[in-house]
């Protein structure tokens, strides 16, 4: 039982960290695509 809210609270906190690694790992290529846009 301790195992598994130890795993509930892990998932919960590694989420937004994976979900922001995720987004930056997008970004950048969005970020250059724009700056080569503008010139």
């Amino acid at each position: 039982m301790e195992v598994l809210l130890f795993l509930l609270i892990g998932g919960l906190l590694a989420w937004p960290i994976v979900w922001l690694w995720l987004e930056a790992a997008r970004n950048p290529l969005e970020a250059q695509r724009e700056e080569l846009e503008w010139g």
